[in-house]
């Protein structure tokens, strides 16, 4: 639980600058809930997040350049990886995880490019085209991971002809496990690599929900139903429609009863949830997308990667729109690191689109200081 004297601003205090006792205790909170992995109670938080995120990070104001290699507070050059031919891998060059962000823009026109196309996609159900056009994948890499998948699901077709949910099941689980080597990645769970699908095809690595993408996306071209299940905590996919099997992508393709299932989220929740059956039941492209960028907004937080986690939020906020947390999120952080302009926008987006709301609010009061802010820098 957070406390709330850190959860929400008081007094005349400002928004971003807590007295040092409050924001001492908002990076010490930050710090147990990260390493506890409670993701929802740190995003549902602005103020905790963002006060976190300055104290974690605040080495970066002393100097331009970091251990991101010279990059401000951006992409960070995750290691080298390895693509895949039809069957085959081959070693790829290095590549940064978004490509062509200027060090000192937070969101650039190709980003709201990418937005749209990624928002008409959503609304497409086409869940592999969303998320190749939330990673701004080159066409190099879209269409090696396109070949991939379509040479995976033709090599399911060429296995013995199946009708049975658990027959479609196996033969999804000898294919792309034993034979493509698709395993959950134990070592680095929260890279964000293990999020981005092109690099999940090509490493065939990842987390449980984008490994439960790259099953749908096979079973879908073997001519199997394959359906995501967002079970809360461990994502699954369900093979063979509403009398299907459950299976565990990331760990080896298991197959698993409904009740195992429930034993599978007693265990991850160590006995302190209640189980619904609604926790079975099929996942939406929208929710399954929204899932995908809160674990990669965790990933770029415990990273302290500024340009990408704003970039990741602004993403989030247009799939929620409903509510103004994630925009909230994304003026402090421009604020917080000094992006004016876009701390402006965000603001007056925020009192715009959400009135008569404690953010609108708090964006309203903010105003008079980012543009005083902006006028002494000109």
């Amino acid at each position: 639980m957070v406390p709330d004297e850190i959860a929400q601003p008081s007094g005349k205090s400002k928004l971003f600058c807590p007295p040092s006792e409050a924001k001492f205790r908002c990076v010490n909170t930050l710090r147990a809930m990260l390493c506890q992995g409670s993701l929802s109670s740190v995003l549902s938080h602005p103020m905790l997040l963002c006060c976190g995120l300055s104290g974690l990070s605040s080495r970066h104001k002393s100097r331009k350049t970091s251990r991101l290699d010279g990059q401000r507070f951006g992409v960070n050059v995750l290691g080298s990886w390895r693509v895949g031919g039809c069957f085959g891998r081959m070693a790829k060059e290095e590549k940064p995880m978004i490509r062509e962000v200027s060090e000192d823009v937070l969101w650039s026109p190709a980003d709201d490019k990418a937005l749209a196309s990624f928002l008409k996609a959503t609304l497409q159900h086409a869940l592999l085209e969303a998320l190749l056009y939330l990673e701004r994948a080159d066409a190099s890499d879209r269409s090696v991971c396109l070949e991939q998948l379509a040479a995976w699901g033709e090599r399911v077709q060429m296995t013995e002809e199946c009708a049975q949910p658990h027959a479609q099941a196996e033969v999804l689980r000898r294919v792309l496990v034993e034979e493509m080597d698709l395993q959950g990645d134990t070592e680095s769970y929260h890279q964000p690599q293990n999020s981005y699908i092109s690099r999940v095809i090509l490493r065939r690595r990842g987390l449980p929900i984008s490994l439960g993408v790259v099953w749908m996306e096979v079973g879908q071209r073997a001519g199997f139903r394959v359906e995501g299940v967002g079970m809360p905590g461990h994502f699954l996919v369900r093979v063979g429609g509403e009398k299907g099997v459950f299976v565990d992508a990331f760990h080896g393709g298991e197959i698993l009863s409904r009740e195992e299932c429930k034993e599978r989220f007693r265990s991850l929740s160590h006995g302190r949830a209640f189980w619904e059956e609604r926790f079975l039941d099929v996942t939406p492209t929208r929710n399954i997308l929204e899932r995908i960028l809160r674990n990669l907004s965790y990933a770029y937080l415990k990273q302290q990667e500024v340009i990408p986690f704003y970039r990741i939020h602004r993403f989030l906020w247009s799939l929620t729109s409903h509510e103004p947390t994630a925009l909230m999120a994304c003026m402090q952080i421009a604020e917080r690191f000094g992006y004016i302009d876009q701390a402006l926008e965000d603001a007056e987006l925020l009192s715009q689109r959400y009135p008569n709301t404690k953010e609108a609010q708090l964006a309203t009061y903010h105003l008079t200081s980012l543009y005083h802010q902006k006028h002494s820098m000109n």
